[in-house]
Formats: structure tokens, sequence, C-alpha cells
């Protein structure tokens, strides 16, 4: 399991050494593939997996034809042109294609980080992965605070659901109300409970 991160920097070659903790894991080349924001180095057997797992969503969507461009064309490309063979030197540098130091604006000296995330690794231009990493904590912090806000506003209105007005006339009549117990009668004042409908206080 590839797991971890390791911080080096471009030569004027366009390599990057790996670390230890990643190269054990690879030979002297291996499969990569690039997306928008990183480079993604794959163990064989992940490469393998991924590919054909990439290539049944492409069969089973809308069908390419090698005599225009649509929908299945255009996806066509992004996976096969988005793969490279890179290669390892015997210090466990490996060689960055030169369209992928173009596309992620790497030149010589340029800080990057490996990033293990299970069975391949991303080779992201540090400022960008900083940037990135910053970014996602801020959505994590603000969907946190709607979710807060979301809870604060659900329990208010519980609250005024079963909260009722006591009206003056309501309050004086000593109707018993939701939350409320009935007014008992003072030492002294008729009894006036008329169960049977006597219209006297009759039982």
């Amino acid at each position: 399991m590839l797991y971890g991160d390791f911080i080096t920097a471009v030569d004027d070659k366009g390599r990057a050494g790996m670390g230890q903790q990643f190269r054990e894991h690879f030979g002297e080349t291996a499969r990569a593939y690039m997306t928008g924001d990183c480079l993604r180095v794959f163990v064989d057997s992940a490469f393998e997996r991924e590919f054909a797992r990439e290539k049944e969503k492409l069969e089973s969507g809308p069908p390419s034809s090698a005599f225009g461009e649509d929908e299945g064309s255009a996806r066509k490309r992004r996976l096969f042109g988005g793969i490279f063979d890179v290669a390892f030197d015997k210090q466990g540098r490996m060689t960055i294609p030169r369209s992928v130091r173009r596309d992620l604006a790497l030149v010589d000296g340029s800080q990057v980080v490996w990033v293990g995330v299970e069975d391949y690794v991303e080779l992201w231009p540090a400022e960008r992965l900083y940037m990135r990493d910053e970014f996602e904590k801020e959505l994590e912090q603000r969907r946190r605070r709607y979710l807060r806000e979301q809870a604060v506003l659900h329990d208010a209105q519980l609250k005024a659901r079963w909260e009722v007005p006591v009206s003056p006339d309501t309050e004086d009549a000593g109707c018993a109300l939701p939350g409320r117990e009935p007014e008992k009668p003072s030492p002294g004042q008729p009894f006036t409970h008329d169960p049977d409908g006597h219209g006297d206080g009759r039982k």
C-alpha cells in the first residue's frame, strides 16, 4: 500500500526523486496518467485494473467514430492520450515527460510533492497542492457552518410550533393550555363543575 508524502524538487533535466518509500513498489518503468491537476503513476496491477474500468465506461457510452468528432471520440482521446510511460534511473529519479512539465508549469527547481494513494502515487506541484488543500478545508468549514445554521433554524421552528400564544381572555378563563396546569378554585369558591349537564353543579 502506498501512503504518506515525499517533497522534492525538479532538477535541470526534468527529473524528480520519488523517495524510497514509493520507489520500492516500482520497476524500471511505470505507466502514468495525466489528470487536470497532477500526474498519477500506477503500480502495474493497479493500472491494468483502473484502465479496464475506464475502458468499460467508455464502451458503455456513446459509440466513437474514426471519421468525425463526437462525444465517444473525445472520451477515447482523453483516456488514451493521457497515458504515459515513465522511467526511473538508478537513483530513483523519474524523468517527467516534457508535456507534463508544461501542463504543471514545472521548471528547474520547482518543488513537487509525491502523495501515496493506496496503489498509485500522485505528483503535484507543491504550491498547487497546498492551494487545493486550503480550498478543500474552506469548503469543509463552510459545509459545517451551514449544517450548524440549519440545525439552529430547525430547533427554532420546532420551538415556535409548540409554543401557543396566551391571550388575556384565555388566561382569565383559566383554560388549560399545552404546558400549563388548569387553575384551581380558591377556598370558598362555588363548585361549578357540571359533568352531567344539569346546569346547577349537581352530581
